[in-house]
């Protein structure tokens, strides 16, 4: 019983990782007594990096676990794009300036030398990808309610024409996608 005792009492001297990782920083020194409010040891996993962002309300409904994400770094421009994807969304809020957001877990999809703890991410979240569709800057497209907009057509003898359009999604680039109403060729103001 008393080794049994001695082997407990032993154990709780010992520091155990909840998982694997680096040591960076040990704020204590041999002797010194830790306690509860100190850092005694900062570890970072070496698994793939993470990546915290809030997601204002408005946007929230559209992202979901699985969304693609597209990632630069503040170190190395806009030109290196690290792949990720959403991996965990909080289900409550907290606010931000009175302002509901949520906090989203983006995880990047593979380990990268280059990626370092604590570096400055830009995150854009890829909530819907189409090709070859039909789009205009906002500055041609009044958006009314339910999904509908509309355009200013000019035909021919520079005629205009007022149009009610279909619209889709918005792109990154701020360009509306217009579903049905308008064709290829045609020209708006």
């Amino acid at each position: 019983a008393q080794v049994a005792s001695a082997l407990a009492q032993s154990a709780k001297n010992v520091l155990v990782a909840p998982f694997n990782g680096v040591i960076t920083n040990v704020d204590v020194v041999r002797g010194e007594t830790a306690s509860a409010s100190k850092n005694a040891v900062t570890v970072i996993s070496s698994n793939a990096y993470q990546v915290e962002a809030k997601i204002p309300e408005i946007d929230i409904a559209k992202v979901a676990v699985g969304n693609a994400v597209k990632i630069t770094l503040d170190a190395y421009g806009d030109s290196v794009v690290f792949d990720a994807v959403v991996t965990r969304i909080d289900p409550s809020a907290t606010l931000s300036g009175n302002v509901p957001m949520y906090r989203v877990i983006v995880s990047f999809k593979e380990i990268d030398t280059r990626i370092r703890a604590g570096m400055t991410a830009n995150v854009s979240i890829v909530t819907a990808s189409k090709v070859d569709v039909l789009s205009l800057p906002p500055r041609f497209v009044s958006v009314l309610a339910n999904g509908e907009g509309s355009v200013v057509v000019v035909g021919n003898e520079k005629k205009e024409e007022t149009r009610k359009v279909t619209l889709g999604v918005r792109g990154d680039n701020g360009y509306i996608e217009i579903v049905t109403g308008l064709q290829e060729d045609e020209k708006v103001k």
